[in-house]
């Protein structure tokens, strides 16, 4: 990132939108980024070179969260008028 670290760039999303889920790949080996990362709130942590399934697993994972944060349960909705 030009002017921003990663860390940098995912505190700037989280400010903006407390949904956007976060995966972190970086060519730096500290120690404490993956620690911080994950407090911070990112859902994974690679550092380069990363294996591609893992990777493809940690996307999945993250769209499966978000799908699962849009739906309602059935509870939920009864009683709410339908919209078209």
């Amino acid at each position: 990132m030009v002017g921003m670290t990663g860390l940098e760039v995912q505190a700037h999303l989280s400010s903006i939108c407390c949904q956007t889920r976060v995966i972190i790949i970086t060519g730096s080996e500290r120690p404490d980024d993956e620690r911080n990362a994950m407090q911070a709130g990112a859902i994974a942590f690679f550092t380069k070179p990363f294996d591609d399934e893992q990777f493809l697993a940690a996307v999945h994972g993250a769209l499966a969260q978000a799908k699962a944060s849009q739906e309602l349960p059935p509870e939920a909705i009864v009683g709410r008028p339908k919209v078209p």
